[in-house]
């Protein structure tokens, strides 16, 4: 499978401050691609440089094996994005407001083709009402159908879910799965709804600080057969000394106060309780953490 974005060491700085740090990266075609962070992690940051709306201070960007630098037309051509919320006409409907964007676009394109844009995201049946109308679940979905006007082959997704209802955020996770599975598109979707994003996303990527901490295909980081076991201690030092001196060691991902989160497979659980025993270490608690949302907080500490 080719790969549509490649990014190597990209880095923003604004003044002292490092929004993006050395960042490195890639998507591979026809898959849905997770970005996740924090707010102020650099998500949209990151989204920004790759829709060349603010320039890199250094590093490389790809798209479709082509440099973004030097070829900026042909890439945004290819391209469709919806950055936080759509910037629609409230007074127009749905179709005209479509019409509208497709001649920003360069094209003109008939009711049956812009209908047909409309069925895609669910709105045919509403096509001749007014946004003003409109939920904001319906109004999502009409962006998302803006950056399709021009038939995209990679479709980036700036926290399409923000301030939907349940339906809302059901009905743009059916359309990202459709755009995906039905449509061969290339999804890159920026999101804080983990729970979400476990459902949609076949690759990950979580950055912290402006800084990747883990990428990788969703089934091979919440993997069942690699357990995240959070152990709750008396003292996270003193675990961690021991433990360390040990085969153990290795398997600590990361300690916040005094829990400690450790990737094991199933069957070393047993046997490592049974060393902590030998070893005369308090344990409180023992609890397996294999969500999306427990494997994110393990990483950033949160």
């Amino acid at each position: 499978m080719s790969s549509v974005i490649e990014v190597r060491e990209l880095t923003k700085s604004f003044n002292e401050i490092t929004a993006v740090d050395n960042l490195t990266f890639t998507v591979k075609e026809k898959e849905v691609y997770g970005f996740l962070g924090e707010n102020g992690a650099g998500k949209s940051t990151t989204i920004r440089m790759l829709l060349t709306l603010i320039r890199p201070t250094n590093g490389e960007i790809k798209i479709f094996g082509l440099d973004l630098s030097t070829h900026r037309k042909e890439i945004l051509e290819r391209t469709g994005a919806i950055i936080e919320k759509p910037d629609l006409y409230k007074y127009l409907t749905a179709i005209e407001n479509l019409s509208l964007f497709a001649v920003m676009s360069g094209l003109r394109l008939d009711r049956n083709q812009l209908m047909d844009k409309l069925e895609k995201v669910g709105l045919g049946e509403r096509a001749d009402s007014k946004i003003k109308t409109y939920s904001q679940g319906m109004k999502q979905r009409l962006g998302i159908a803006v950056a399709l006007v021009h038939d995209p082959d990679l479709i980036i997704l700036d926290e399409p879910m923000n301030g939907l209802d349940p339906q809302g955020i059901a009905d743009i996770r059916n359309l990202i799965n459709h755009l995906s599975k039905d449509l061969g598109k290339t999804v890159f979707i920026s999101s804080h709804l983990l729970s979400e994003m476990e459902q949609v996303a076949d690759s990950l990527l979580i950055i912290h600080k402006g800084k990747k901490i883990a990428e990788g295909n969703m089934h091979e980081l919440l993997s069942p057969e690699q357990s995240r076991i959070e152990i709750e201690t008396n003292s996270a030092s003193e675990f961690v000394q021991k433990l360390n001196q040990t085969n153990w060691g290795p398997k600590i991902i990361s300690v916040n106060g005094k829990k400690i989160m450790m990737q094991l497979k199933k069957d070393d659980v047993p046997l490592l309780i049974q060393k902590l025993s030998e070893m005369k270490i308090d344990i409180y608690s023992v609890h397996k953490k294999n969500s999306l949302e427990d494997y994110f907080l393990s990483l950033t500490g949160d």
